[in-house]
């Protein structure tokens, strides 16, 4: 089952995902992340809900931007679908900050209705 967590369209979506499982090591939920940033999944026992899920969003490419700019291994951080430039690391710190800043912190019945 699928169903969307929230949205800004076309700039981000959190879409929650449930599986059945083929074995007892693969996730039964997950959370997905996409829109203008790197796309990427959340597994739900860090996250159990969309602001939770975009927080831990958030602090996952927060590695990925201090990896680069400290010039360290970045296949021990979670994958960005861009080179590992300083350019990409601060377009995406920027955006992880609007996101903080403006959603995750933010008591869900404070967000415009029309979102």
């Amino acid at each position: 089952d699928s169903y969307l967590g929230w949205a800004l369209s076309p700039y981000i979506g959190v879409f929650y995902f449930q599986f059945d499982p083929i074995t007892a090591q693969v996730d039964k939920e997950l959370w997905v992340i996409v829109g203008d940033l790197p796309p990427a999944y959340i597994v739900c026992d860090q996250a159990k809900n969309w602001q939770q899920a975009l927080d831990a969003y958030g602090v996952e490419m927060m590695n990925w931007v201090q990896a680069v700019r400290e010039g360290n291994d970045i296949s021990k951080v979670i994958p960005v679908n861009v080179e590992p430039t300083l350019e990409y690391a601060d377009m995406l710190e920027s955006r992880i900050h609007a996101i903080w800043e403006g959603f995750v912190d933010v008591p869900p019945e404070t967000l415009p209705s029309d979102l």
